[in-house]
């Protein structure tokens, strides 16, 4: 039998578990595929129906689809970047997407520092054998800031 509870559960674990793939292949490859943003999508808008206000929450999404199309345009965030966070704009609702928004800025900003300024991230990703260029990095994987953001957005709903 469907419980309420649980389908809730497992829809923010799939969100959760989903964020964490983009954040690695964001890490690993400097790009975030459709499939994941898609799959992002889908869920956020299961949620959104079975435990949401899923108008608001769409209306909240395609303003910052938009607002990322100008980040874009400008090549201040990359094309997945963008989709990830209208995505995750769209499982957050607009309560929780304003946090959800804030934190990603506060996050990704804290991330871009010791990312360029320490290398101590790059030298984790050449340990675990992963290809990491050598120079001072022009893209900044924003992946793992909006997953960052996902989970304490996430914890602060479901556990204060």
């Amino acid at each position: 039998m469907f419980n309420v509870i649980s389908g809730e559960v497992f829809l923010v674990t799939v969100f959760l578990s989903l964020l964490t793939l983009a954040a690695v292949m964001d890490l690993r490859s400097f790009k975030i595929t459709n499939d994941i943003n898609l799959a992002v999508g889908i869920t956020a808008l299961a949620y959104q129906l079975f435990f949401g206000e899923i108008l608001i929450a769409i209306a909240f999404a395609a303003c910052v689809l938009s607002a990322g199309f100008i980040l874009f345009a400008f090549k201040f965030l990359g094309g997945g970047d963008v989709k990830l966070l209208a995505a995750g704009s769209l499982f957050m609702g607009f309560e929780q997407g304003l946090s959800f928004l804030f934190f990603t800025a506060v996050f990704g900003g804290l991330f871009a520092l010791v990312w360029v300024r320490t290398g101590f991230l790059r030298k984790i990703l050449v340990y675990y054998g992963l290809p990491v260029e050598h120079d001072i990095p022009q893209v900044i994987p924003y992946g793992v800031a909006i997953a960052a953001a996902g989970f304490f957005v996430t914890w602060q709903k479901f556990v204060i």
